[in-house]
């Protein structure tokens, strides 16, 4: 009996090579039955490990990726913000920090930013937006946050301008997917359209 190894991994792996072990025949019990051998079965360990390593390697990289553009994103932010934890608050239940960003620049968009972040799962639930004379001029809140490939995401944001009448503008996720490939005709002009 040949007992066929295949698949393949949904972390983008390759497929498993179609590989075959062989189990040896044994008389046991007065009937003949087939077995792994302790060769086989290394061949089988063997097999598995690679995958594995495969497996690790792919998200090893990819977290260089992330923390890259991670360190990019702060770099910017340094560049143009001195920040500072200014206080503790609840906000929609959850302990926050509440850190306060001020411009180093002169002609930065924003003078101040003020951001609520969630202490457990490191996210922002809330940023203001303020101008030089310290007047607020907008507000992004973050809410129903779930996650979705290992990271949390919110189902639902509202964008404020504090200048402006009305509500805001509400952005409701109805289903997000993180890391698909998008074919390139949806990635022009014309796409748009």
């Amino acid at each position: 009996m040949l007992i066929g190894i295949w698949g393949e991994f949904t972390a983008g792996v390759p497929d498993w090579k179609a590989t075959q072990i062989t189990l040896s025949k044994v008389e046991a019990f007065g009937k003949n039955v087939e077995i792994l051998t302790y060769e086989n079965l290394s061949q089988l360990v063997r097999l598995v490990n690679e995958e594995m390593d495969a497996a690790a390697d792919e998200y090893r990289e990819r977290l260089d990726g992330i923390t890259v553009e991670l360190d990019n994103v702060n770099r910017r932010l340094e560049r143009l913000y001195d920040a500072v934890v200014i206080g503790e608050e609840t906000y929609q239940d959850r302990p926050c920090w509440i850190v306060e960003l001020n411009a180093k620049i002169p002609d930065a968009s924003y003078q101040m930013r003020k951001t609520w972040v969630d202490k457990k799962r490191y996210v922002p639930l809330k940023e203001e937006l303020y101008a030089k004379s310290g007047k607020l001029l907008k507000r992004t809140e973050l809410f129903d946050f779930k996650r979705v490939d290992n990271r949390w995401f919110p189902d639902r944001m509202v964008f404020k301008d504090m200048l402006k009448k009305g509500e805001g503008t509400e952005f409701i996720i109805v289903s997000i997917e993180f890391d698909t490939n998008i074919p390139e005709h949806l990635l022009t002009k014309a796409a748009l359209r």
